[in-house]
C-alpha cells in the first residue's frame, strides 16, 4: 500500500507548501509503478 504522505515524503524536501507540477509528474509515476508491481493506492 502506497499513501500520499508517503509519496509526498519521497519526493518532495517540505512538506507545507503545495507540490510543484515536476513533484506531482514524479509522484504520479512513482504511484503507477508501485501499483505495476502490486501495491494498492
Amino acid at each position: 500500500m502506497i499513501g500520499h504522505t508517503t509519496l509526498r515524503n519521497n519526493v518532495m524536501d517540505e512538506l507545507l507548501r503545495e507540490a510543484s507540477e515536476g513533484e506531482l509528474q514524479a509522484m504520479q509515476t512513482a504511484l503507477a509503478q508501485a501499483m505495476a508491481e502490486g501495491a494498492l493506492d
